[in-house]
């Protein structure tokens, strides 16, 4: 089950037994990957952390107001005979609920160091300008 999280509230993801999330090592993978949402003057920027994604292997769409963020992995990798293997790279869907300031005909993603980075430019009326007084 996915979550939408809205960029003009808190989230705090509920923490959930690991027999819930089907995961045996107690990795709450409703709220991976990890998030942060910050807010500029002139747009907002949510930073994923994706280590171990391609970028071609990830996905953003937006579609009545709501961005969508997939990452799929790459089912044809490496297949040792680990000893211990404690990371791997899980399938994903994140959605955020965008604020009605939010240009999305300009939205724009980049992907560095395992982290994907998308901007959110808000539309040119909702930015703060200076009025001069007569």
């Amino acid at each position: 089950k996915t979550q939408i999280m809205n960029l003009t509230k808190a989230y705090v993801p509920r923490r959930q037994s690991a027999s819930t999330q089907n995961d045996i090592k107690g990795v709450y993978r409703a709220s991976r990957p990890l998030a942060n949402i910050v807010e500029h003057e002139g747009d907002f920027t949510i930073e994923l952390a994706t280590p171990g994604f391609k970028r071609e292997n990830l996905g953003l769409n937006v579609k009545n107001g709501v961005l969508e963020i997939t990452g799929q992995v790459d089912q044809t990798g490496d297949v040792s005979n680990y000893a211990r293997k404690e990371f791997e790279a899980q399938p994903f869907t994140k959605r955020f609920g965008l604020h009605e300031s939010v240009d999305v005909n300009k939205v724009s993603a980049h992907y560095n160091d395992g982290v994907l980075s998308v901007t959110l430019p808000k539309r040119e009326e909702e930015k703060k300008r200076e009025i001069s007084i007569l």
